[in-house]
């Protein structure tokens, strides 16, 4: 059987067709989530964030410190702070997984709080640290690897 040029290009237009039918069918099915909702709200306190940054790095020699021991994850804050008490959030942020942020209160006992391992995902999470000591606010951001 011998095919001519019509038949060719119908078949080929309808192959073309059908591919395009399930290249936006499989795109309506994918995940579009934002890193975050409120943007332009965000984008308006960005400079405020920018002056606790600089705050934390002018007022503190070392920044928090992290480390894994025993399933759990140390935070520790700088020696600086000394006996005054923190307070403030740590907003556990997945790239990859909206699903997977969680925003937890600073609970400090020694300048240091622990966190179980378990409780998180495996993968790159950026921990948002909003704190105050002595009625100064503070930010810092440190990226950890979750085992």
């Amino acid at each position: 059987m011998k095919l001519n040029w019509g038949t060719g290009i119908a078949i080929f237009i309808g192959l073309f067709i059908i591919t395009m039918v399930s290249m936006v069918f499989k795109a309506g099915q994918q995940s579009h989530e934002l890193v975050t909702t409120d943007y332009y709200a965000k984008e308006l306190d960005f400079q405020h964030l920018l002056e606790k940054k600089k705050r934390t790095s002018a007022t503190f020699k070392q920044p928090i410190l992290t480390q894994f021991f025993n399933n759990q994850l140390l935070l520790t804050f700088p020696d600086e702070v000394g006996e005054q008490p923190i307070v403030g959030s740590i907003y556990f942020f997945k790239a990859s997984n909206q699903s997977k942020d969680l925003t937890l209160p600073i609970k400090t006992q020694n300048r240091t709080q622990n966190f179980d391992v378990n409780s998180f995902s495996k993968g790159k999470y950026t921990l948002k640290i909003e704190w105050n000591v002595a009625e100064n606010e503070y930010y810092s951001e440190i990226e950890v690897v979750f085992p």
